[in-house]
């Protein structure tokens, strides 16, 4: 069985100023597939952070995913991660070809 995580962002998540129905739906789409959540967490709107958890969370997952909001700060955070991720993947993909 795959190990499925799922991070969901947002101040506004993390504080309690809305409820996450994304996160339930996407659990529930995965779940119908027969791929179950083995863990859900929610990060703030800090770029560390949440780079931080996407790294600790791609070591133990097999499908890491990142849920979250589309205001303008929000979509310039996860550009900025999908720059570092793409660039984490290369790297992971070209130290393999060098082993």
């Amino acid at each position: 069985m795959l190990n499925v995580v799922m991070i969901s962002t947002g101040e506004e998540v993390l504080y309690g100023d809305i409820t996450d129905t994304n996160a339930a739906w996407l659990s529930a789409q995965f779940f119908e597939q027969g791929f179950a959540m083995t863990r859900r967490v929610t990060v703030g709107d800090d770029y560390e952070a949440l780079a931080k958890e996407i790294e600790m969370c791609s070591l133990s997952a097999d499908i890491v995913i990142v849920n979250g909001g589309l205001v303008q700060h929000q979509t310039i955070l996860q550009r900025h991660l999908l720059q570092w991720l793409l660039m984490l993947v290369l790297s992971n993909r070209m130290l393999g070809l060098l082993r």
